[in-house]
């Protein structure tokens, strides 16, 4: 008899697990209250930062919000387990250098202040072993510490402009062992939909290149890789790369438009408007500020 004869959907009532994903998901409206004098930016959302936006926000007291439906809290975590996956699954063994925590002892190797590093083979503390348990019989040996490390992203900043995030990775060439942070490649992992993902075959999304200039300067990194995973492709074909170089220019122009925030947020000029040329633009339509903006 075919096993599949066997299987029979149960009649009983049973718990909805797209509910429950659904309702584990929603974090609802989220207030985004204006920045004040102590704030810091993260480097991710300098892409879209409107300097003048933000000045308005907080001398208006302005709060703006945000709904995280399921359907985009969805989004996020599978951004999130992409990430998860290249950094402790895949690069792991392969030229991926950061920091490392052992999940048995807790025990941390690599850091900005003392050097990033290579995932280690065991643990110099409790003695476990970096990737699965070996065999005996063709059955895992359970007396054995295994899969002892995660990577853990750091964060970096900028106290002067206060700017900072968490870049997801690093990759250092085969035979380098001794190497500073010119000789890395900084790593941006993004997932795509298959309809974005045209274009990012292209070129780069520019939000991303933003991000990249910033932690390239925030790191001393001097290149880095913006790397697209298309949901909705089969294999390797869902890949596709950009490199970039660190590029002066940008990094000034950047650190310019955050200078604007802060000294326009402590009583300064406020931004000249830049982003939106006119008030029916959708940016404008949607921004909080926008008749302060115009008016």
């Amino acid at each position: 008899m075919a096993l599949h004869t066997l299987v029979k959907q149960t009649t009983k009532d049973t718990e909805d697990i797209t509910s429950l994903i659904r309702s584990a998901l929603e974090r609802g409206c989220e207030r985004k209250p204006p920045l004040t004098s102590d704030d810091w930016l993260r480097g991710s959302s300098i892409g879209k930062l409107c300097p003048r936006q933000e000045v308005l926000c907080a001398r208006t007291g302005a709060v703006r919000e945000d709904n995280i439906s399921g359907d985009l809290g969805m989004v996020f975590e599978i951004g999130h387990a992409i990430h998860w996956v290249m950094q402790n699954r895949v690069l792991s063994g392969h030229g991926l250098v950061g920091r490392w925590r052992c999940t048995w002892c807790g025990e941390s190797y690599g850091s900005f202040k003392e050097g990033l590093v290579r995932r280690p083979e065991s643990c110099i503390r409790c003695g476990a072993i970096a990737g699965d348990e070996p065999r005996i019989d063709g059955r895992p040996d359970k007396t054995v510490r295994a899969n002892a490390f995660f990577y853990v992203e750091q964060w970096v900043g900028d106290k002067q402009h206060r700017v900072g995030g968490h870049p997801d990775g690093f990759l250092v060439g085969k035979g380098i062992e001794v190497f500073t942070m010119k000789d890395l490649i900084l790593l941006e992992f993004k997932s795509a939909s298959s309809r974005t993902m045209v274009g990012f075959k292209k070129a780069p999304d520019f939000m991303h290149v933003i991000q990249c200039q910033i932690y390239m300067w925030l790191t001393g990194c001097r290149r880095a890789k913006v790397v697209y995973i298309d949901k909705g492709t089969f294999g390797l074909a869902a890949l596709a790369q950009h490199d970039l170089d660190y590029d002066t220019e940008i990094v000034e122009r950047v650190k310019e438009a955050i200078a604007s925030v802060w000294e326009g947020i402590a009583g300064g000029e406020i931004p000249k408007r830049e982003m939106c040329a006119v008030q029916s633009c959708p940016r404008a339509q949607g921004c909080i500020v926008s008749d302060a903006c115009f008016s």
